[in-house]
């Protein structure tokens, strides 16, 4: 691991930010490259939301990763070739 977390175009340099938040049942969390920044900003724009929330608002409990692939493909011409999308979705436990 290096020591930063980024370097900008510029050489600024952006120290890692590291801390830790506790979740809740269904909450969606997800880091994503710059190359996602369009679909987040696309979303916004068009419906007031991110993609978080929107998986969340559109498929609740029924996401799946097969789901998450066609909504995805839907914004190909917006996500740039180099794209990577972590997703963590929290979810009750059914015992």
């Amino acid at each position: 691991m290096e020591t930063t977390a980024t370097v900008s175009r510029d050489g600024c340099i952006v120290p890692p930010i590291v801390g830790c938040l506790a979740y809740e049942p269904g909450d969606i969390l997800y880091v994503a490259s710059d190359g996602m920044h369009a679909v987040d900003d696309a979303l916004y724009q068009d419906k007031r939301t991110f993609l978080a929330n929107h998986l969340y608002d559109t498929f609740g409990d029924n996401l799946t990763v097969s789901v998450l692939q066609d909504t995805l493909s839907s914004f190909q011409e917006l996500c740039s070739d180099d794209a990577v999308l972590g997703l963590i979705w929290t979810k009750e436990a059914h015992v």
